[in-house]
């Protein structure tokens, strides 16, 4: 009985039983090596909510690299993916709300993120009534 409590979430051991599974060739000794490395790497990151990550498993199956070069690896490929699709998005919004002439942009009118959020989706929902970002900040002002 006191063995499986040992095993239970929290304890560390299930990331690391989970780890060994994810990386099935590495030596126990090195994969305990590498944790510990990734622990002074990334002090922030809970292996065992890691090991939950679907994506994190995916892109980290069957890779040979040590953890820490694959998490990083992770981080940059998820920091690349998120700037294309904000690229992706501002192109379409653009394309969606223009009337064929030049939109200013948001952060030159001063808007918040969540302003020119709520601009994009009101341009898109209503293209009849579509403002640039220096017309939404100036109604805001008056």
């Amino acid at each position: 009985m006191e063995e499986e409590r040992k095993y239970e979430s929290g304890t560390g051991l299930d990331a690391h039983f989970k780890l060994a599974a994810l990386f099935p060739d590495v030596p126990q000794e090195e994969l305990t090596v590498e944790i510990e490395e990734f622990q002074r790497e990334y002090p922030d990151v809970e292996l065992e909510t890691l090991c939950t990550d679907t994506q994190f498993v995916l892109f980290a199956r069957g890779k040979t690299l040590d953890l820490t070069t694959i998490y990083g690896d992770y981080l940059t490929f998820c920091e690349a993916v998120e700037r294309k699709l904000t690229e992706k998005y501002r192109a379409r919004t653009n394309r969606a709300t223009g009337s064929g002439s030049a939109r200013t942009s948001a952060s030159s009118a001063g808007l918040t993120d969540a302003q020119n959020l709520f601009l994009s989706e009101w341009n898109r929902e209503h293209p009849e009534y579509a403002m640039t970002a220096k017309e939404y900040a100036a109604a805001l002002k008056g």
